[in-house]
């Protein structure tokens, strides 16, 4: 469900793009190819360059997937995922091995096994946006990479039609804890919380 269009944004007459249309303006060279930006739904949000913390974050969190991900599926880094009203790009994602089918579209809902986040400056928007955003795409599971409170937050079991969207279930794990990686419904592995925080 879509949040209703802010009273402002009511009154100037603004209207939300569709994910259809966001394409066909990034493939119309709308955007600067250079120029990091999400639908988020239905509006073009800027995305800053990530801090030192937080790259770091992203290439720890993705590298260390990559070493324990089960046959079948794969890592994307810094890559768009499709969902009925929004094209986020979470830091990093765990996405159904599908070959060269992403080479003429991003991984939808359908591919999504988990999205991650890691987030510094931007944890309010995480856990205020984006938790809602990724539970009314019906994502399965969601991670907050939560650097300044140390910790790992695991979000599942979404809950895409109630009228706030979010995830039924929120477990916070810290340094010394093990985050069960779940994967269809199943715990594939568990992934050290010190090995994802930078």
């Amino acid at each position: 469900m879509t949040p209703p269009l802010p009273l402002q944004a009511v009154q100037l007459g603004l209207r939300r793009l569709t994910v259809a249309e966001c394409h066909k303006l990034t493939a119309d060279g709308f955007f600067a190819e250079d120029e990091r930006f999400e639908l988020l739904d239905g509006y073009i949000v800027r995305r800053p360059s990530p801090s030192p913390p937080h790259a770091t974050g992203i290439s720890l969190c993705a590298g260390t997937l990559l070493t324990v991900i089960q046959s079948g599926w794969e890592v994307h880094q810094r890559s768009e995922v499709t969902l009925a009203a929004s094209a986020p790009e979470p830091d990093v994602s765990v996405v159904r091995d599908r070959g060269r089918d992403y080479f003429g579209r991003h991984p939808n809902v359908g591919d999504l096994g988990l999205v991650v986040d890691v987030t510094d400056a931007m944890l309010l928007d995480a856990r205020r946006d984006k938790v809602r955003i990724y539970a009314a795409g019906g994502v399965p599971v969601y991670w907050i990479v939560n650097i300044p409170d140390r910790q790992v937050e695991v979000y599942t079991d979404p809950r895409p039609a109630a009228d706030q969207p979010g995830y039924a279930t929120r477990v916070d794990y810290k340094p010394g804890d093990a985050v069960p990686l779940t994967l269809d419904g199943a715990t594939a592995t568990v992934v050290p919380v010190a090995d994802l925080l930078p």
